[in-house]
């Protein structure tokens, strides 16, 4: 059974305080907004008026999108991205993946590096 491995951008094993004040306002740091379910999923909202006890996660919301970045299948394995916005994100420090996709994004695309270009 797949388990959560990040969580509105954070590593569960790495959480801190500044995950935790993320949490509170069901931010994405890789759209710089409130997370939107990856833009295509809209059933995983959760009504926090059905569930009383997430109210104390979520101060002053009413709905939040479930935030679930990645999965990992097994402790022994890569996690698997499950969020379009973090897969696509090519914002900030960029991990070995995401320079990867941004390398592979320029050499086939015959766009200059350097310039900003929005997809």
């Amino acid at each position: 059974m797949s388990k959560i491995f990040e969580l509105y951008g954070y590593r569960l094993d790495c959480w801190n305080a500044e995950a935790s004040a993320n949490r509170e306002k069901a931010w994405c740091p890789f759209m710089g907004a409130e997370c939107d379910g990856g833009g295509n999923r809209y059933l995983s909202a959760i009504d926090i008026r059905k569930h009383p006890r997430l109210k104390e996660f979520f101060p002053g919301k009413k709905i939040v999108q479930s935030g679930v970045c990645s999965l990992r299948l097994r402790d022994s394995e890569q996690p698997w991205i499950v969020c379009p916005r973090r897969l696509l994100s090519l914002k900030g420090h960029l991990s070995i993946y995401q320079a990867y996709v941004r390398e592979q994004l320029f050499k086939y695309s015959n766009l200059e590096q350097g310039k900003l270009y929005r997809v």
